[in-house]
């Protein structure tokens, strides 16, 4: 999310526009029955979208970091974990006031426990040390494989021990972040490996590939829902996030006219601001939920607010950002 090449791809950009578009969407929409199919479409794929995004970029990045990969750790602490940590605390207090605080419960906030909109920010930073021990594993297997296992080998079965190891601290600590990185995970992933195999690119566009991924999608997401707990779900939501990633990606050519969006290029370039400030206008722009029962009206307005908490979001951020450090301590930037 906070990876920033030299040259900024629009394509990207507007991607993570729409993204983070329906995550607000999604979460006005979150308490509306008649909303249900919207919420699970925007659910089946919004957020492993932006995770794809984030690895994409890290990987394509690695040259930077190949001989000093403390750096990538330290950037992404400035970029993820003092947001995290800063705005957890500030919603805290602006939630539950300065008066009789209870210290407990905002240490358990901080430690990723509880219902809290700032969980993305906690896994993508432990996403980030995963690639981290990604890249030092693959490096090691590297040296231990035989040459001709190298190319294909090595990454996997780096990624094969990094993901054994998440799904083993998750089961045995239960902590909402470690089992949010296991699923996760698979489409952070799946765009670093599309930069460690390139060649994946071209087949990922191919007509038929873009065509079984589009039916595949059809066919599962009429079984899925979001509101329904277990693997199967996670299983399947995994599934239909990777069928759009396949649709997005190697579809470029059908949806190129969507970098020359400016607006969804803006807010793909100011996700982060808009992520972390988007709670304090939701509230207010549901007003008009009260006057309406049709799902066209209620779907079309919750987009409509979606991009005007955007630009809300953004002005808001720009103020912010006038006070010295602000921007760098509140946004990571």
């Amino acid at each position: 999310m906070q990876t920033q090449p030299t040259s900024r791809d629009p394509y990207i950009d507007a991607q993570k526009g729409i993204a983070i578009l329906l995550v607000v969407t999604g979460h006005s929409i979150s308490n509306l029955t008649n909303l249900e199919f919207l919420f699970n479409f925007i659910y089946s794929f919004h957020m492993p979208l932006l995770f794809f995004w984030s690895g994409y970029l890290e990987e394509k990045g690695y040259a930077k970091y190949r001989n000093a990969k403390g750096r990538m750790l330290v950037k992404r602490t400035a970029t993820l974990l003092v947001p995290y940590l800063l705005w957890t605390v500030l919603y805290f207090f602006i939630r539950n006031g300065v008066q009789n605080v209870q210290w407990a419960e905002l240490a358990t906030r901080i430690l990723g426990y509880g219902q809290d909109c700032l969980w993305f920010l906690a896994a993508a930073f432990g996403l980030k040390l995963y690639h981290l021990a990604f890249w030092l594993l693959s490096e090691k297997t590297d040296r231990l494989l035989p040459a001709t296992l190298r190319p294909m080998k090595s990454p996997l079965l780096a990624l094969g021990i990094c993901e054994c190891i998440v799904i083993a601290l998750a089961l045995l600590t239960g902590h909402p972040t470690l089992t949010s990185m296991v699923t996760y995970a698979v489409p952070y992933f799946a765009g670093a490996l599309l930069i460690r195999f390139p060649g994946l690119t071209g087949f990922l566009q191919k007509i038929p590939v873009l065509a079984l991924a589009l039916l595949a999608y059809m066919a599962v997401f009429p079984f899925f829902s979001f509101r329904d707990t277990g693997y199967s779900t996670q299983i399947q939501r995994i599934f239909l996030s990777l069928c759009v990633i396949v649709l997005l990606y190697g579809g470029k050519r059908f949806f190129s006219f969507l970098q020359r969006s400016r607006m969804l290029c803006l807010f793909g370039r100011r996700s982060m601001e808009i992520y972390l400030l988007q709670t304090f206008f939701i509230d207010p722009l549901k007003f008009f939920y009260a006057y309406t029962d049709s799902p066209l009206l209620l779907g079309l307005w919750s987009i409509a607010s979606a991009v005007l908490i955007g630009f809300l979001s953004i002005a808001l951020s720009w103020m912010l950002s006038r006070v010295p450090m602000a921007s760098k301590l509140l946004f990571g930037k």
